[in-house]
């Protein structure tokens, strides 16, 4: 971490113009929680920053919940996993590299964003009720395809819902909420899987995944959606 830090400091130039620059950085900006509250403290991404929170809660859940779930349920072992797990990274490479560019050129980031989340949604609950390795190898795809849709217009949507000079700002925000949401939804995996049953991270999950798709639709303002 230290050599990269050091890599960057002495290596890559600065990419942001110097009149998009902000001259008033302080101190406390270091603070990521500070970064969170101050974004949070915007009515116009308060809701994205929320929908995006529930959406990587969600899939956390299923990516540290998986191989428990299988291993309990099919008694699949670390093969099996990464079979599915290669899968779903050939899927998002294709996702991410082919559809999602011819999806930009039509549609703006909401509807994509959106799009993903009910794929996501769908195959999440499909996932926590299948019974053979087949149901998987259907809907694993889709929860695939489902989270590389969502994630790929994360960054252009919220460049455009800050001002010039805070993508800093706005990109350590989102990275912010992911991170908290990669730290939360394990934990609710792990207590709603044994107390609720094997399918409890997936179908909560899904319902998790709606909430995200309510509260995108309603506060993403208007002219994002053009």
């Amino acid at each position: 971490m230290i050599l990269n830090l050091l890599f960057g400091l002495a290596l890559l130039p600065e990419s942001l113009p110097p009149e998009r620059r902000s001259n008033n950085a302080r101190l406390s900006q270091l603070n990521p929680f500070f970064v969170l509250f101050t974004l949070l403290a915007r009515p116009t991404l308060r809701g994205p920053l929320t929908a995006i929170f529930l959406a990587f809660f969600a899939f956390s859940c299923f990516q540290t919940n998986f191989a428990v779930f299988v291993g309990d349920r099919f008694g699949f072992g670390p093969v099996d996993v990464a079979q599915f797990f290669v899968g779903l990274a050939v899927v998002g490479i294709v996702t991410q590299g082919l559809v999602v560019r011819k999806l930009s050129d039509r549609f703006s980031d909401p509807p994509i964003f959106l799009s993903g989340l009910a794929c996501m949604m769908i195959a999440l609950l499909a996932t926590g009720f299948a019974h053979d390795r087949i149901a998987l190898w259907v809907w694993l795809p889709v929860l695939g395809f489902g989270s590389s849709l969502a994630q790929a217009p994360l960054s252009s949507l919220f460049s455009k819902l800050v001002g010039a000079h805070e993508q800093g700002l706005a990109s350590g925000g989102l990275q912010g909420m992911v991170s908290l949401a990669a730290v939360a939804g394990p934990i609710w995996a792990g207590f709603v899987y044994g107390d609720l049953g094997q399918a409890a991270p997936y179908w909560t999950g899904a319902a998790i995944t709606a909430a995200a798709i309510a509260v995108l639709a309603l506060t993403v303002p208007r002219s994002a959606w053009r």
